[in-house]
């Protein structure tokens, strides 16, 4: 398995590895050994997009997962059906966000991977 780095460390060029901690209902649990953020990494497909309020629902494990457009790792043309992997962020009032959004098995990419964290 792939080595996993905490992203919230990328200003102060300190990457330390997430530690795996199991599985939950929304995907595989990692936790950083320095700040103790814990991130949850899953893939499903696309299940909706509202290109006019530029967000959309990939489906989740147990439910839908709502994202963002501006989420998106980077610029990449996305299609109801496409596969991706995202991380999950926990928000206010016991919501969760989809982030990290990268497609799965996307010819031409180097990241060709199943899942990309592995």
């Amino acid at each position: 398995m792939a080595k996993v780095y905490c992203p919230h460390h990328r200003v102060s060029n300190v990457q330390p590895v997430m530690i795996y901690f199991g599985e939950s209902s929304l995907g595989k649990q990692y936790i950083c050994a320095v700040c103790s953020g814990v991130r949850v990494f899953n893939c499903g497909p696309i299940l909706s997009f509202n290109p006019e309020k530029q967000f959309g629902f990939i489906n989740g494990t147990k439910s839908n997962v709502f994202f963002h457009m501006s989420n998106l790792s980077y610029d990449f043309r996305f299609h109801v059906g496409m596969d991706v992997s995202y991380e999950i962020a926990f928000l206010e009032n016991d919501r969760i966000q989809a982030v990290n959004i990268k497609p799965i098995n996307m010819p031409g990419l180097k990241e060709n991977k199943k899942i990309g964290w592995k």
